[in-house]
């Protein structure tokens, strides 16, 4: 048995739509300018946005390009951050050989 569930092209829903799913109305393929497919499965919220604004399809994908763009600048960043671990390792094996603790010892009374 084949599960049917909103694409969420939106992104809004937090759990799969299961209910009142239906296939896009070729008006609304040509409306949404061929970035859904014709046999795309909505569900009554997703569809009713979309038919107000089929320009919203466009602006979330350009969301989501920047945020795959966001994140490969991320990923440089990450491998910054293991050089920098990197070096304090070496800092702590090198502290480690003089015998000095990197670590501030507190004092109770």
């Amino acid at each position: 048995m084949k599960r049917k569930f909103c694409v969420d092209p939106l992104k809004n829903h937090k759990k799969k739509i299961s209910k009142d799913i239906r296939k896009i109305s070729n008006e609304l393929f040509v409306a949404s300018k061929n970035l859904l497919k014709e046999d795309t499965l909505l569900c009554r919220n997703c569809r009713s946005l979309i038919t107000k604004d089929p320009n919203i399809l466009r602006r979330e994908m350009q969301a989501t390009e920047s945020e795959a763009s966001a994140s490969s600048h991320d990923e440089k960043s990450t491998s910054s951050n293991e050089d920098s671990d990197q070096d304090k390792i070496n800092i702590d094996s090198i502290l480690k050989d003089l015998g000095v603790s990197p670590i501030k010892k507190h004092k109770y009374t």
